[in-house]
């Protein structure tokens, strides 16, 4: 029979303390990690949140006082409008990176004796790990593709993604096993399998039986410039929208709301919101960040993809999505929404299901 004080003991070593960090490039990989936060505050456990910009506002708008927060800035990111400005930008940030890298990872060595961290979920920041705590990296880039798909880029890409393998415990792939999510993405043939878990897809919002009286939702979203040009283009095609179009423009740090034309426009709408659009959504146009094609694969929705320009991992996906006949995609510079609409109409989506992905990322983690 378990005393008072040994049911207390049991119950302080089940209690876990999570840093868990988040890459800031757009608000993707916050709004994939909720549904991960969540599960583990409903778990009994703690979590401190290590973020900043957008992103941080986000969290902080979805979670408040339930987890806690350091604004760690992320290092730059090295994406351009052109494959020329990408490789020149990134032989620029190149040290900077570096350094972002080894300031994050000096700043966990510090928090870890101060705040005692017992497990680490890193989602896309290569620094934030330590080798005394276990430590897990979400990510869905096993691999990057280089622009204009230079050979020897992606190699050095493979090596270095692959070097980080004895640093992580494990590497978690929210995609399954075949990569219909992913494609080349989730592939490195240099990491052992037995250091890769395909969780399924990652998403805060589930599927529900709606009526579907949106006609299209627009998500804006993105770094910027892109962002505010995407926003630009939108708006000067007003006249197209069909009826009961939702905009929604990503700035997570104010709330304002207006109508232009068919359309209602939210500065930012928080998640029981953006569940229920959704849901209610006969067509949605956003960029083809990963995050969101996995919140459309769990919801089964069609879609139109405008890509971030000069973001390689997008310009992939949208590609590897047209050819699979799941998404149509259109280019920035050439966007028409009349014709995006019209050309998507074979375009029948794809399905999956992510119940469990949640449920396995804390199994093994916890």
């Amino acid at each position: 029979e378990r005393t008072p004080v040994s049911f207390l003991t049991e119950r302080i070593c089940r209690h876990v303390r999570i840093l868990y960090a988040l890459c800031t490039w757009g608000i993707g990989h916050a709004t994939r990690s909720l549904p991960v936060i969540r599960a583990i505050l409903r778990e009994g456990h703690e979590v401190e949140i290590m973020s900043s910009g957008r992103a941080l506002s986000l969290l902080r708008a979805e979670l408040g006082d339930s987890v806690g927060y350091h604004d760690i800035p992320d290092y730059p990111s090295p994406y351009s409008s052109t494959k020329l400005g990408f490789y020149a930008k990134f032989g620029l940030e190149l040290p900077s990176i570096l350094r972002g890298i080894k300031r994050e990872h000096g700043f966990v060595e510090k928090m870890i004796s101060l705040r005692g961290y017992r497990r680490i979920i890193s989602d896309n920041r290569y620094g934030v790990y330590h080798p005394s705590v276990p430590s897990y990296l979400i990510t869905h880039q096993l691999r990057f593709i280089a622009p204009g798909r230079r050979a020897a880029i992606e190699s050095a890409g493979e090596r270095f993604v692959a070097g980080n393998s004895d640093r992580f415990t494990e590497f978690i792939v929210p995609d399954d096993e075949e990569g219909r999510l992913s494609g080349e993405l989730s592939r490195n043939p240099r990491i052992p399998q037995s250091k890769i878990l395909y969780s399924g897809p990652l998403s805060d919002f589930r599927r529900k039986e709606s009526a579907q009286d949106i006609g299209l939702l627009i998500s804006i979203s993105g770094p910027e410039p892109q962002r505010s040009i995407l926003e630009r283009k939108i708006m000067e095609s007003s006249g197209d929208f069909p009826e009961n179009t939702v905009i929604t423009l990503g700035k997570s740090e104010k709330r304002s709301e207006k109508r232009l034309g068919n359309a209602v426009i939210y500065s930012y709408l928080p998640k029981d919101r953006r569940e229920d659009v959704m849901n209610r959504a006969e067509m949605v146009l956003s960029r083809s960040g990963y995050s969101t094609l996995m919140d459309l694969a769990v919801l089964g929705k069609r879609a139109v993809f405008v890509p971030t320009p000069g973001q390689t991992e997008q310009e992939y996906l949208s590609q590897y999505h047209m050819e699979r006949g799941t998404y149509f995609s259109m280019e920035q510079r050439n966007f028409s929404l009349s014709e995006a609409l019209n050309r998507s109409k074979g375009y029948g989506g794809i399905r999956m299901d992510g119940k469990r992905s949640v449920e396995r990322i804390l199994g093994e983690v916890l």
